[in-house]
């Protein structure tokens, strides 16, 4: 089985409270099954909007559309979100797809699935993650 599989995501500031993200995904899979052999081209596309209600909290709406030219289906993933900042480079936020679908090599980077899901980024570099590992007793100092 051979995938090739790629990624492009672009973000953008619509207003000083408004960002908007669109994103691309492809992927390319030939695989043979008892000497049948078969190949296939997979897109994704897909995009998210998100508004700062206030320094802390935003809400979001995203949407992804994903096409297999060897199955000939089309399938969506849409919904809401709200994201909060308990503290900075620290961002939690809480969704639910209405509608959705799998694909193992696109949901590392997106959340398609239907129904509830968490999202938890956090931004560490040299000065947060030391804080951080002093918080866990991780280090002498």
């Amino acid at each position: 089985r051979t995938k090739v599989v790629n990624n492009l995501s672009r973000n953008m500031m619509i207003s000083d409270r408004t960002q908007a993200a669109l994103y691309q995904g492809i992927k390319y899979v030939e695989t043979e099954f008892e000497g049948a052999k078969a190949d296939g081209v997979t897109q994704l596309v897909g995009g998210e909007v998100r508004h700062d209600v206030t320094k802390k909290l935003d809400l979001g709406l995203h949407g992804a559309w994903t096409s297999g030219d060897a199955s000939g289906t089309d399938k969506w993933s849409f919904g809401p979100s709200i994201g909060y900042t308990p503290k900075e480079n620290v961002w939690v936020s809480v969704g639910w797809n209405a509608s959705g679908f799998e694909d193992e090599d696109f949901d590392a980077a997106r959340h398609t699935q239907k129904g509830p899901y968490i999202k938890l980024r956090a931004k560490l570099d040299q000065t947060s993650a030391k804080g951080l590992f002093k918080a866990l007793g991780l280090t002498g100092g």
